[in-house]
């Protein structure tokens, strides 16, 4: 009998561009992820919610590079505090 065989990415694609490829829908995925919760704060904060693609960023960069969830959430903390003081 016959058998159907599926390809996967990896066995299509050299090593190097599936990696490639892998990186960039990371990156989209990330980048995407930043722009909507920009555009979420966009009804309360107006165009002052772009400042938040900043803080955004910088706990994508943490979750990407370290992949712990405590230093985003020490990070996100910090923050906020940082925008309660400035806010008095």
């Amino acid at each position: 009998p016959y058998k159907w065989h599926i390809l996967t990415l990896p066995q299509v694609l050299p090593k190097w561009l599936y990696w490639r490829v892998t990186l960039l829908v990371r990156w989209l995925t990330h980048e995407f992820g930043r722009v909507f919760f920009a555009a979420l704060h966009m009804p309360a904060q107006g165009w002052a919610a772009l400042w938040w693609l900043v803080p955004a960023l910088a706990l994508g960069q943490t979750w990407r590079l370290h992949g712990q969830l405590w230093r985003c959430v020490g990070l996100h903390a910090w923050f906020n505090l940082c925008l309660a003081m400035v806010s008095r």
